[in-house]
């Protein structure tokens, strides 16, 4: 989180331990954070942030797998449409 320009986090639910902590840190470090919650999430609004925050290094973090279980798999596909947007 330190060395990025802003970190992304994707959950479900309540944030809870390092999920929350992360928000904090980073509001420390005086990094963008920008909490999206997986099932209603917009890839163009995280797309606009990260253009509107001039992000070159993004940090993602998120609740683990065997605390959410599949998580995994939802926020790699919404990552999938932020990230690939617009390419063939």
């Amino acid at each position: 989180m330190r060395d990025s320009d802003a970190t992304l986090i994707l959950y479900r639910g309540e944030m809870t331990g390092g999920t929350a902590l992360t928000v904090k840190f980073a509001a420390e470090l005086g990094r963008p954070v920008l909490a999206v919650e997986l099932g209603q999430a917009d890839a163009g609004a995280v797309r606009r942030w990260l253009g509107e925050n001039h992000v070159t290094i993004l940090n993602i973090a998120g609740p683990k797998e065997t605390k959410n279980p599949a998580i995994y798999a939802e926020a790699r596909e919404f990552l999938r449409l932020v990230l690939l947007a617009g390419q063939a």
